[in-house]
């Protein structure tokens, strides 16, 4: 079920009347509405309504709101059917939630308040001039009361509508903000970290290595014919089986560990506080990983080996030497004979 505006702010009965009692509405005053309805709205409706939207389309600024005269005729008769309730049952529930969907109304539209005041005090002018000389005071007075209460019920809920409306549009921005930046971080296909992000974190961990020695070591992985894959099977189950190898790769390291996706099927790892020979084990666990069980994909049984380039980060390198000496690495990896694991520090420095 939904919840009334009056509930949503915070007008039950206590709500209620204390706003009546700062405008000073009381019951007294339902006396009043009925001799404005009576003896000005009913037998003036139709004139009072012709003569506020001549007012309204009059101006520019009110007459942008107003739309096509099939519109304006729609809100003629909106506005005839509220001036048969204004001012009755002012204290009921339903009044008040009649008024406050006004305001979200204006809400919706983006008419701006001012406008609003506007032409409602000129409402308001009107109504007076259709008032009997005998009432005319108190009802000036309670037209003025009912009035105010009418616009701040209106207003009520126009100020706390585009309050709502900036927090929708303010988690919009959190969310779109948390997506945007997670695919930066994130190879769409593989899920695993962007070439840009796994750079970023290589170059962060080279400006932490520690002063004496070296604990940091990289990975250049690329698979091993892969070309023959998309050929024979079509790129959509290559996507499938880059997604099945990145995943493997992930089950092969270790939390701190960063898999990331290089470009096409070459892959980058990080591996931050890690010496020659665990990196070395490491990357040998991926090759035997990836060997030892095929890749099935619908009805296709895909074998797969990958070729692995392993070097240390030195003292003061820069991630550009320090990837090209793994890439040197992964390079002979591929002269070998392919499915292996070469270390440029044991088999190309040197050289």
């Amino acid at each position: 079920m939904q919840q009334s505006l009056c509930h949503k702010y915070g007008f039950d009965d206590a709500g209620r009347a204390a706003r009546l009692a700062l405008l000073g509405l009381g019951d007294a005053d339902h006396h009043l509405a009925r001799l404005l309805q009576e003896q000005v709205i009913s037998p003036n409706a139709t004139t009072i309504v012709e003569r506020f939207y001549d007012f309204l389309l009059a101006h520019s600024d009110t007459k942008a709101y107003l739309g096509s005269p099939t519109m304006v005729a729609r809100l003629r008769d909106t506005q005839s059917a509220y001036l048969h309730t204004l001012g009755v049952g002012f204290d009921q529930a339903e009044y008040f939630e009649g008024r406050l969907r006004i305001g979200l109304a204006h809400a919706r539209i983006g008419l701006p308040l001012g406008l609003y005041y506007s032409a409602y005090r000129r409402l308001q002018e009107i109504l007076i001039g259709y008032l009997p000389a005998a009432q005319n005071a108190e009802l000036i007075h309670f037209v003025l009361k009912v009035a105010t209460l009418d616009m701040t019920l209106a207003s009520e809920t126009y100020h706390k509508a585009h309050v709502e409306s900036l927090e929708d549009n303010l988690a919009n921005l959190r969310v779109e903000r948390a997506r945007l930046a997670w695919h930066v971080k994130h190879d769409d296909l593989t899920k695993v970290a962007s070439r840009h992000h796994a750079m970023a974190i290589l170059e962060r961990e080279l400006k932490l290595l520690p002063s004496e020695g070296t604990n940091l070591c990289v990975l250049m992985a690329d698979l091993d014919h892969f070309k023959q894959v998309n050929d024979r099977y079509g790129h959509i189950v290559g996507d499938r089986v880059l997604n099945e190898v990145a995943s493997r790769m992930k089950a092969c390291v270790r939390d701190p560990d960063v898999v990331g996706r290089y470009g096409g099927e070459e892959f980058l790892v990080v591996l931050p506080d890690t010496q020659l020979q665990v990196s070395l084990e490491i990357a040998e666990r991926i090759r035997r990983r990836l060997e030892a069980s095929p890749v099935h994909i619908e009805d296709n049984l895909i074998e797969l080996t990958i070729s692995i380039g392993v070097a240390q980060a030195k003292r003061g390198e820069t991630l550009e030497a320090l990837v090209g000496r793994a890439d040197s690495a992964l390079y002979l990896a591929k002269q070998r004979g392919r499915n292996r694991v070469v270390s440029y520090e044991q088999d190309l420095a040197g050289r």
